[in-house]
């Protein structure tokens, strides 16, 4: 029972964190009764043409020199990346570590199982993105739990 819903909450809160990092910060609302003034990223009116220190906007209206915010959607993730996101999400359970408030102790769980920080967020949102990697997971998890 206790191995069941450990991984239910480790599932909810892996899904919970893949959706954070995919959120762009919030921002801060003014007071009410004043104005808030339009955002600078807001696309000029159609009559203008664009500042001359930025690019035009690409085909969908965003800029083409934007970073990138998913991770690559032709990673593929490997029984043994699953075996290790397992085994860090299990020993960060164990040692009670916290990705976010604990970002050094997380990433260290992270490069003990061979892997740098920017590897398992993309392996993370892979995983997030596919239900049967979820699955798949869960099911490590639970694996790795009963052996403990």
């Amino acid at each position: 029972m206790f191995r069941t819903l450990f991984a239910f909450v480790f599932l909810l809160s892996f899904s919970l964190t893949a959706c954070e990092e995919r959120l762009p910060p919030p921002e801060e609302e003014p007071p009410p009764g004043e104005e808030q003034p339009p955002p600078d990223d807001q696309p000029p009116p159609d009559d203008q043409p664009p500042p001359d220190d930025q690019p035009p906007p690409g085909p969908m209206g965003e800029s083409s020199n934007a970073p990138q915010q998913e991770a690559d959607p032709d990673i593929e993730v490997t029984q043994d990346d699953l075996e290790a996101i397992a085994e860090i999400e299990v020993e960060a359970q164990n040692l009670q570590i916290d990705r976010h408030t604990d970002p050094e102790g997380f990433e260290s769980l992270v490069r003990d199982e061979g892997m740098e920080m920017e590897e398992y967020e993309q392996l993370n949102f892979a995983i997030h993105r596919d239900p049967e990697l979820q699955q798949r997971l869960y099911e490590k998890i639970e694996e790795l739990l009963e052996d403990a």
